[in-house]
């Protein structure tokens, strides 16, 4: 993620590296910046709050500032500064966040294993809120994940798809089935190559 902008940027690109351009945009939209700024003080210790410094008459640095403990100054960090967890983070909370409410154009988020560089506590709580944005019918979801607590997680109601390809042949796709009398879990059942259609 490039801490740098120039300009405002309406959309994020597919790696985010224009973060702080789509920030400045979104930042219009104070109602938006309360709730994601909210979010991001439960799940990183210490966020406190986003700041852009100016670079000259156009560009601005994105800071990301973070309280102290008892009796420290606060500190601030440019973007690219963070640790890959935290940029994560950040990441998937605004995305979410940032996603139209229900009844306006629903967004089809599609993410490519949102879970790497954090720990299953730390993505979590993602996980639950994009799960009951997706149940209210606020936001559609294509995770891709090799994570067999994901996969077991995302699973609980029967919405997972399993892609299959041989060599030189065609995908194929079908709905996983969890209805198996093993009682393993279906990461289990993946793994071992049990997974039924």
């Amino acid at each position: 993620m490039n801490p740098e902008s120039s300009q405002e940027e309406a959309r994020p690109s597919v790696h985010l590296e224009n973060y702080a351009s789509w920030y400045r945009s979104l930042s219009q939209d104070q109602g938006l910046v309360f709730r994601l700024t909210n979010e991001l003080r439960e799940v990183i210790p210490g966020f406190d709050h986003f700041k852009f410094e100016m670079l000259g008459e156009q560009n601005r640095l994105l800071k990301v500032r973070f309280q102290g403990t008892t009796g420290d100054y606060p500190s601030e960090y440019r973007l690219s500064d963070l640790s890959d967890g935290q940029r994560t983070l950040i990441a998937l909370y605004t995305v979410l966040v940032a996603s139209p409410a229900a009844g306006e154009n629903t967004d089809t988020l599609c993410l490519d294993e949102p879970e790497n560089f954090l720990a299953l506590p730390e993505i979590q709580p993602w996980l639950v809120a994009l799960h009951d944005r997706c149940s209210g019918g606020e936001v559609q979801a294509l995770l891709i994940s090799h994570h067999p607590e994901l996969i077991d997680y995302l699973l609980a109601s029967p919405v997972g798809y399993w892609f299959d390809r041989e060599c030189n042949q065609p995908t194929r796709v079908r709905p996983i089935s969890t209805d198996d009398s093993s009682g393993l879990p279906i990461s289990e059942l993946i793994a071992r190559g049990w997974l039924r259609e």
